[in-house]
């Protein structure tokens, strides 16, 4: 799907911007040979799109044997590509990725105002996980208490702009008026995106408070499954047998850190999600299972769900429309106001579940 991507990137009518700002992938070492490798055996042209990729050195995962990536030599660069020095692990563990630059190598105009850091996950294969991370915001500035003393002693209103940054005003009396005392604290947003893991405790102290932690949960033990003999540890011994998570984990997880809101995502395909009564109720269940272990609000992520966060912290979610029709498990076909009873969800929890992750 690389290739019809990068298609609908530059046929998009944005293009204008990536012709200054390349758009930027980042992602294991072997990222940029396979990008290169793909398009050019696929004749995709990028039109005017202009392309970086940042590739992730030092990760453990890519020391084991089964995971050194193909070496190809030859490969030119694609038309529009900007290169990109490798990026490695600093201090603490983690690669802060660098905003796009545009041409000769300076800062992209309109560069985000955050700061975004990659995580090893323990998975499979070689995996990370983000740490998105807004430069902190100037808080409320309460002019009513600060305007009459500029006013009374004639400060002129313009140093108003600096005293948000943090310079202190200077009366003519000669006393200091402290940006700390007239301002709410400074916020900043920060999201954890963690998802393929079984083990996430190298992004633990980097994620520590976040205001949204989304996690994956790709396995859970519901009634489906105890109807048929599988508890807990055996669904727990699986998902980490395939380098995944359950909902137990995940809540533990945003517990340690204190997280303040738990977003569960990446499950099953046996896991319907498109809104019916019945997807519902597996989703209730899945929640129940993570909010045993975290006590902040938890939300089962589904297609199109837009989780919106404001700068003073308060979270809106806006849910897709509710699908009428779903197919069941054992291919029995209701619809939404057919499985509001109890008959019709347990008859149709009795055929088999589809797939796992």
């Amino acid at each position: 799907c690389a290739n019809s991507s990068m298609q609908q990137v530059s046929a998009s009518a944005d293009v204008r911007r990536w012709e200054k700002v390349p758009l930027q992938l980042v992602g294991p070492v072997g990222l940029r040979a396979w990008l290169r490798t793909v398009l050019a055996n696929s004749y995709v042209g990028l039109g005017r799109l202009r392309l970086q990729v940042h590739e992730l050195h030092g990760l453990e995962a890519l020391q084991q044997p089964k995971h050194v990536p193909a070496v190809l030599s030859g490969v030119p660069p694609l038309h529009g590509e900007v290169l990109a020095p490798p990026l490695w692990p600093e201090e603490d563990g983690a690669w802060s990725v660098p905003h796009p630059t545009a041409h000769g190598g300076r800062s992209a105009p309109r560069a985000p105002k955050m700061r975004i850091r990659a995580v090893e996950m323990d998975h499979t294969v070689p995996t990370v996980g983000w740490l998105l991370e807004e430069y902190p915001r100037p808080g409320s500035l309460h002019a009513d208490r600060l305007l009459p003393l500029l006013e009374a002693h004639g400060v002129e209103k313009r140093l108003l702009g600096q005293f948000k940054l943090g310079t202190p005003i200077e009366l003519p009396t000669g006393e200091l008026l402290q940006p700390s005392d007239f301002m709410d604290p400074p916020t900043s947003r920060r999201i954890g995106l963690l998802s393929d893991t079984r083990d996430c405790s190298r992004a633990a102290a980097h994620c520590e408070g976040v205001d949204v932690l989304v996690h994956e949960c790709t396995n859970a033990c519901t009634n489906f499954d105890r109807q048929r003999g599988r508890g807990p540890d055996t669904i727990r011994r699986l998902a980490v047998e395939h380098g995944h998570s359950t909902p137990q984990m995940a809540a533990q997880f945003a517990s340690e850190i204190g997280a303040k809101r738990l977003v569960l995502t990446h499950f099953s395909s046996r896991y319907l999600g498109s809104g019916s009564a019945y997807a519902d109720g597996v989703m209730n269940e899945i929640r129940n299972l993570a909010k045993q272990h975290y006590g902040g609000p938890v939300t089962c992520a589904r297609d199109f769900l837009r989780v919106e966060m404001q700068v003073n912290g308060e979270v809106h979610e806006h849910h897709p429309p509710r699908q009428p029709y779903e197919e069941w498990p054992g291919n029995i076909f209701k619809t939404a106001s057919e499985a509001e009873g109890g008959e019709a969800v347990e008859a149709a929890a009795g055929g088999g579940g589809g797939g796992g992750g």
